[in-house]
C-alpha cells in the first residue's frame, strides 16, 4: 500500500510540474517594469537585477530553454540561471513576468543560428543570418505567467 500511495504522489508531482505557471525563484511581479522600458533605458539597467514584465514572442521549442520578450524589432532574449529553468511552449504569445539580470551583448552568427534551429525556422532562413548583432538579454532565475 505505500508502494502504490508513493507512486500516486510522484506522479502527482509531475503532472504539477507540466502545468505549472511559475518556475524558478519566487519574486514579487506588483514590482515589475516592462520590458519596452529597461529596452528603452538598457544602459541604465545594464548589468542589473531587474524584473520585468512583457509578451513571450519567441521561444525555444526544443526544450523551452530560452525565450524573447518584447517584439521582432525591440527584444530581449530570456536564458535560465544555470540551465536550471525549461518553460513550456504554452508561453508562446503570453503575457510573464521574470527576474533576472538584464545585460546587453553581442550575439555571434553561430549562436543567432543555433537558437533560430531551436525555434524550429527553415535552412532557408537561417542561411540570410551573416552578421552578429548586439542584443539585450536577462539571465533569469524566476519567470510567471501573469
Amino acid at each position: 500500500m505505500a508502494k502504490k500511495v508513493f507512486f500516486i504522489l510522484i506522479a502527482l508531482s509531475s503532472f504539477n510540474a507540466f502545468t505549472s505557471d511559475r518556475f524558478g525563484e519566487v519574486f514579487d511581479k506588483k514590482t515589475s517594469i516592462s520590458i519596452k522600458s529597461v529596452i528603452k533605458n538598457n544602459r541604465t539597467y545594464a548589468g542589473k537585477d531587474v524584473i520585468v514584465s512583457g509578451k513571450v514572442d519567441r521561444i525555444c521549442v526544443k526544450k523551452g530553454c530560452w525565450l524573447n520578450l518584447g517584439s521582432d524589432k525591440e527584444f530581449v532574449r530570456v536564458t535560465f540561471k544555470d540551465y536550471g529553468i525549461f518553460v513550456p511552449s504554452s508561453f508562446l504569445g503570453k503575457k510573464v513576468a521574470l527576474k533576472g539580470v538584464f545585460d546587453i551583448k553581442t550575439e555571434s552568427v553561430q549562436r543567432r543560428r543555433h537558437l533560430m534551429e531551436d525555434e524550429g525556422l527553415s535552412r532557408e532562413e537561417i542561411d540570410k543570418v551573416t552578421q552578429p548583432i548586439k542584443t539585450y538579454s536577462i539571465v533569469a532565475s524566476g519567470i510567471e505567467l501573469i
